[in-house]
């Protein structure tokens, strides 16, 4: 339900990465998932419009690791990313993890806050209490502090394609560095700003979002210990 902000985002996009040298040629995966407003249609029109745009539609909503599974599993990339349709992440951002990635597979990111003339302002209390509170859990239920992985991160897309993905969640991000970590892949780290939503209030920043959440966590620890035994170790990059 982000029809009233895709546009804008998109736009924003293309132009940043048209801009960039380093990310030509690029393409834009739109993710409809299951949004019970104008979202798919705007999807449809710049897919339309734009070579470099192909929308994907769920016909339920199926949850935010859903729709990053889908868009993993249709790139081409031989990076890949994502953007929130909100706006909260500007595409700059993804070109500066882009410039970090040189030989690696995996460049984390951390979130320094909200841009506001040249200082960055913290979050509201509840999302950072919320914050706290996932990091904790990761801790004690996945075994690492994910501070340093609190923004979008960016990885080699061959390796990205192979990985068998289970979270239905936005808790996919953790279990994608699970799987980077069992196969020994090569890791770097950025920093990226954030900005207040375009519009509408955020799906997952909810204590009963963190709930579900903490189930998806013991998930997803099962899931990606049992991959481990199958998967092949990542060759060693030279940084």
């Amino acid at each position: 339900n982000e029809g009233d902000n895709l546009g804008i985002v998109l736009e924003e996009i293309m132009t940043t990465l048209n801009q960039s040298a380093i990310a030509q040629p690029y393409e834009l995966l739109v993710i409809d998932d299951g949004s019970r407003d104008h979202t798919g249609q705007v999807a449809d029109d710049y897919a339309r419009r734009f070579a470099c745009v192909r929308a994907f539609h769920h016909p339920t909503n199926s949850g935010m690791g859903s729709a990053l599974r889908t868009g993993f599993e249709n790139s081409r990339g031989e990076f890949v990313t994502f953007l929130p349709a909100d706006g909260e992440v500007t595409a700059d951002q993804a070109v500066k993890l882009l410039r970090l990635a040189g030989e690696v597979d995996y460049v984390g990111s951390s979130r320094l806050g909200y841009a506001n003339a040249g200082a960055y302002q913290r979050r509201a209390l509840h999302r950072e209490v919320l914050t706290w509170g996932m990091r904790l859990l990761s801790r004690m239920i996945l075994g690492f502090n994910p501070s340093r992985n609190s923004g979008i991160y960016l990885v080699r897309g061959p390796l990205l394609r192979s990985v068998p993905l289970y979270s239905r969640t936005g808790l996919i991000g953790l279990e994608i560095l699970l799987h980077i970590q069992q196969r020994s892949a090569k890791v770097a780290h950025g920093e990226i700003e954030i900005h207040p939503r375009l519009s509408g209030q955020s799906k997952i920043a909810t204590f009963s979002g963190v709930a579900k959440q903490l189930i998806e966590m013991f998930k997803i620890r099962r899931y990606v210990s049992r991959c481990a035994v199958k998967a092949p170790a990542v060759q060693s990059r030279a940084a």
